[in-house]
């Protein structure tokens, strides 16, 4: 049992931590479903949607993106400090705070009830503000409960954020694709690049529509929107590459650059593509421009050290290109220090693109990798780096394809 005294400094402790998480949290949204018993019928249950829906929206909002900082976070499971709030009766107390200080947590309500010919309709009402509110309706996908519940949880997180539900699209389609391709490539024992060249006679509408969808969004901004939506205009640019529509690609890539001028994604990837058409002297020239850019601190500081590497990446692949050896094994040796990731170290494993001598750091990096890949005989479809993948050309496997 407690004295006295150790439940009071508990209550102060805790009393100071759910203060502190209310302010923290503010931006987190909250969900509230709700299953009417008819729809029960159809296999939608309270705890199965509930779930399912937050699991959806926090697998969307927890992808890393090199460009911008998700600023929805999805918490339905209480934190540490609400459970023991709960516990000594302090539960009201982060909506205390929050109404004192004038934070207005995002709330999302979801209904599941019967529609026509008894097919459940998901209806989604947000209350982002006071004065910011959306609804929308998702109809059921026949017989699929965990696609409706994976629609609705799509349709909402482009109500919340939209750069974050397009770019998981993005990856998605990129991945499934990549499959695609490779299963492709092995079945009619055609080169890779002949693959994606025969996929997209087939299969580029997808692409084509989520450029589609991506710009309409974009179009249709408020201009408070606009500057965090800037780099769906390099998802554009990536989807356009993918499909080898390089000069439209570049445009989009200068479109989101010239819109904001700290954006260092775009940039690389129009290096890529100078790189790709052999014109050496421009990459140089923007990744020169780039480092200068970095040493003055423009640029994402969460994605520094990755850009930087690829930077360097970009800097040996044109110096293989160009035979200037001694700028190729000082850029590798540069990289390899760096501890780079898989993606852009498989680059060093072709002998096309390494240095004309070993480099210790990257032999060391090379075997610890292919002793991974053993453990893991998983094929990597899409690059090593899925995460980063839809952001950045080269680390996809047309760019490794056409290079």
């Amino acid at each position: 049992m407690f004295d006295p005294f150790s439940v009071a400094f508990l209550g102060l402790a805790t009393l100071g931590m759910v203060a502190a998480e209310s302010i923290i949290s503010a931006d987190t949204v909250r969900t509230q479903v709700h299953v009417s018993a008819g729809a029960q019928t159809s296999g939608y249950h309270q705890a199965i949607v509930s779930d399912y829906f937050d699991h959806e929206l926090r697998r969307i909002f927890d992808a890393n993106s090199i460009i911008l900082k998700p600023r929805i976070r999805i918490a339905s499971t209480p934190s540490v400090v609400s459970v023991i709030a709960n516990s000594i009766g302090l539960q009201g107390i982060r909506q205390s705070v929050q109404d004192m200080i004038g934070l207005d947590p995002v709330v999302i309500k979801l209904a599941v009830q019967p529609g026509p010919e008894a097919q459940p309709l998901i209806h989604v009402f947000g209350r982002l503000s006071e004065t910011q509110v959306f609804d929308l309706t998702v109809n059921s996908v026949p017989g699929n409960v965990r696609e409706t519940i994976r629609a609705a949880a799509f349709e909402t997180a482009l109500a919340l954020d939209p750069y974050q539900p397009i770019l998981d699209l993005t990856r998605d389609t990129l991945q499934r694709r990549a499959v695609s391709v490779t299963r492709l490539h092995r079945e009619k024992n055609i080169s890779m690049l002949m693959s994606y060249r025969e996929h997209n006679e087939l299969h580029g509408s997808e692409l084509e529509a989520l450029i589609s969808r991506a710009l309409e969004i974009f179009d249709g901004s408020t201009t408070n929107q606009r500057v965090r939506l800037i780099p769906l205009l390099n998802l554009a640019g990536v989807l356009s590459f993918d499909l080898e529509k390089f000069d439209e690609a570049e445009r989009f890539f200068r479109l989101a650059y010239e819109a904001n001028h700290s954006l260092v994604t775009p940039r690389l990837n129009i290096a890529a593509i100078k790189l790709l058409r052999g014109q050496h002297d421009e990459a140089a020239g923007i990744l020169r421009a780039i480092q200068a850019d970095f040493a003055k601190g423009i640029g994402n500081p969460r994605a520094l050290e990755l850009l930087q590497r690829t930077s360097l990446l970009l800097q040996a692949l044109s110096a293989k290109r160009t035979n200037n050896a001694d700028l190729s094994i000082l850029s590798w040796r540069n990289l390899c220090k760096s501890n780079p990731s898989m993606g852009l170290l498989a680059f060093y494993a072709e002998p096309r693109w390494a240095p004309v001598v070993k480099i210790p750091d990257c032999e060391v990096l090379l075997v610890r990798s292919r002793r991974g890949a053993d453990e893991d005989p998983a094929d990597p479809t899409f690059g090593a780096d899925d995460d980063i993948s839809a952001e950045l050309v080269l680390l996809s496997n047309l760019f490794r394809s056409l290079l």
